[in-house]
This record gives C-alpha cells, structure tokens and sequence, in this order.
C-alpha cells in the first residue's frame, strides 16, 4: 500500500513538474493571441479613422520621406504578407535584370523581418499610408532591406550591405555613372514617370540625388531619393 502511494506521489511530482515546464510557453502563446487580437482592432481602428485614398506610389514616396510617427501593423491593407514576399523578389528579380545590383543577390526566402508599418504625416492635413519593411541575409555576403508600398507592392527604398569586398562592383567611376543611369532610366521605367531627374553630386563620384516630382492639385513638389553605389554598398533611399 506504502508503494502504491508513494507511486502516486511521484507521479503527482512529475505532472506537476511537467505541467510547469509547458506553463510558460501556454501562457506565452495566449499572451500573443491576445495581443494579436487587440493588434487587430487597433490597426482597423487606425485605419478607419485615416486616409488612405487611392495614394499613388509618388505620394507613397513623399509619405514615406516626410512621416512624422509610425506604428507597426499586424497585416497591411492592400497586401498579405505572402504578396508582400512576392513584391519583393519581383523587385530583387528586376533590379538583377536590369543590372542595378551584383548577381550574388540572391532571391530572399529566408526574412529577418518582415512587417507592415502605417506612417503618417501632418503637414497642415493628416496624411498616411502604409509600407512593409523587408530585411533579409544574402547567404552570410550580404545583408538587404527593401521598404515597400503596400498600396502598389512598388519598392520605395533598397539598400545592399556587402560584409566583405569580392570585387563584384570594381572601383571604377565610369562604371559606376554608367550604373546610376541605368538606375535613373529603371526609375522612369519602373514608376512610369519620364519626368525623373538625377544629379551626381559634385564632391563623391559614389552619391546622385534623383528628383521625383509630385503633384497633387496645385501642390507642385519634389522628392529627393538619394543614390550611393560603391564596392560595398547599394544604397536607394
């Protein structure tokens, strides 16, 4: 009888022990459960009470340069995050085709992060919109963010880390401005706005300022997206 309890007692311990060591993970999966859900219902509330009519990915560029505060989303408004993915090895797929960065980029599969952020801008009228943030590591070379449209899936911004110099992009000025046009003439293409400008700046033959015009009424402006190519870096912000 003294064995049967004693049997019980240790099998008491053991479940109690194991109960315990699951407890965290239980009670951390309700937690993000609940925080999903009042990350849902702040997000629809944000949206709601916000405007985002039909922006264009022009003034998705201005929003993006200008915005005065963020908040992290859980889901876009126009993409999942699977589209969102899909926007961005388009984008990485285009740039290659078109020679605008090294062929050791590889398609991103694996995301450091990858998000939704609504930005928001007040100059006079609450203006707002909503971008995804894509980081990801290129096989342990390099390191890659790619900011996002969420209303067109257009790219706004890219940049390359390269951990180490290989030579892929030689030191060589002339290649690099033969680079920056191309870029510029992507940019035409790629945003279906003839009317963007460049300048290379004069004290770097590495940084060129594009000009991105925007209208919106009467409202004439220009955006300013600076370029950096060099050995190590890719920079279109």
């Amino acid at each position: 009888m003294r064995a049967v309890k004693n049997a019980a007692v240790i099998l008491a311990v053991c479940l109690i022990v194991v109960c315990g060591a699951f407890m965290p993970s239980i009670i951390s999966d309700m937690q993000n459960h609940w925080l999903r859900s009042q990350a849902d219902t702040r997000d629809m509330e944000l949206l709601s009470e916000l405007d985002l009519s039909d922006p264009t990915v022009m003034d998705a560029f201005w929003l993006y340069s200008n915005h005065v505060s963020s908040v992290l989303m859980s889901q876009g408004d126009n993409l999942t995050e699977q589209e969102a993915v899909a926007a961005v090895q388009e984008a990485v797929n285009l740039l290659k085709q078109n020679k605008l960065i090294p062929d050791i980029v590889e398609e991103p599969n694996q995301f450091v992060a990858i998000h939704p952020n609504l930005i928001i801008v007040d100059a006079g009228e609450i203006k707002s919109s909503v971008i995804w943030y894509c980081s990801w590591e290129n096989a342990g070379a390099s390191n890659c963010t790619m900011v996002l449209d969420d209303a067109t899936g257009k790219m706004l911004s890219f940049q390359l880390y390269k951990i180490y110099s290989d030579g892929t992009v030689p030191e060589d000025f002339g290649v690099f401005q033969e680079t920056a046009e191309r870029w510029l003439d992507f940019c035409r293409s790629y945003y279906g706005n003839n009317d963007i400008s460049m300048t290379k700046d004069m004290y770097s033959p590495n940084i060129w300022t594009m000009k991105f015009p925007i209208s919106n009424g009467d409202v004439q402006r220009n955006e300013n997206v600076q370029l950096v190519i060099a050995d190590n870096v890719i920079y279109f912000h």
